[in-house]
């Protein structure tokens, strides 16, 4: 359980369950997209691997001053519902630059055709769809 409220642009450790090995996953870095809902965040994965010049992989260029251990891109699809009380430690690892979190709200649009967020405002309702498709869900027992 966290100490502190989730914000948008915050990046949290969550425990990634694979979507092909129920029970078996790793902790990976999050981006909170949105924070409005009162049980769960909606997120995007962060990931070490290098995915240059993919739509739906957008560069974190300052990745030091955000926090994380190496160089590091968010995936923006799928994204990942997270129960609050399953992200780790008690406050964010660090936070997205405004810069780079406009590049990730313009990837959502092209990529899942939904209207782009405003940096201090919650994704739409439209991207509350954990259930669907190719959507994994995070930080399920």
């Amino acid at each position: 359980m966290t100490s502190c409220d989730p914000a948008p642009r915050d990046i949290w450790l969550a425990y990634d369950e694979f979507a092909d090995h129920e029970g078996v996953g790793k902790v990976r870095p999050v981006v909170i997209l949105d924070a409005s809902g009162k049980a769960s965040v909606i997120t995007a994965k962060v990931t070490t691997s290098a995915n240059y010049g993919l739509s739906d992989f957008v560069e974190i260029s300052d990745w030091e001053s955000c926090g994380l251990r190496r160089p590091s891109w968010v995936q923006v699809e799928p994204l990942v519902e997270v129960r609050r009380d399953k992200l780790l430690r008690d406050e964010p690892l660090g936070q997205l630059s405004l810069s780079t979190y406009e590049l990730v709200c313009a990837a959502l649009g092209s990529v899942n055709q939904h209207p782009l967020p405003e940096p201090d405002k919650p994704l739409p309702g439209a991207m509350r769809r954990g259930e669907e498709g190719s959507r994994v869900r995070l930080g399920h027992a």
